[in-house]
């Protein structure tokens, strides 16, 4: 069996961007098995150096874009009678690092 390359650029903190990312993939492969959540953000700096934006790109995309991802990939894994969602964390979810704020904060 050859392996399927197939890339899709996409921001996964806009909802619209998810929705075409598992639409094309499902059409493309003809339906969706599994989703891998391993997007990450990391601005360096403390909770005094993080700007808003920062702070709030960071929450979006480690956060957020794991729920729209998986929300908009269960339809389809329930279609083919299940699948499997895997979600990449970090140790600094729970082991705290200097100048690290928001990414620990959404890896936790």
């Amino acid at each position: 069996m050859a392996i399927q390359r197939f890339a899709i650029p996409a921001d996964v903190s806009k909802t619209g961007d998810v929705s075409r990312l598992i639409d094309e993939t499902v059409s493309h492969f003809g339906r969706l098995n599994f989703l891998l959540n391993n997007a990450g953000v990391l601005h360096i700096g403390n909770a005094e150096q993080i700007t808003v934006e920062q702070w709030d790109r960071t929450l979006n995309v480690n956060v957020r874009a794991v729920w729209q991802l998986s929300r908009a990939a269960l339809p389809h894994m329930r279609k083919v009678g299940g699948g499997s969602i895997i979600n990449v964390a970090s140790t600094l979810g729970v082991v705290g690092a200097r100048n690290r704020a928001a990414y620990a904060a959404s890896k936790a």
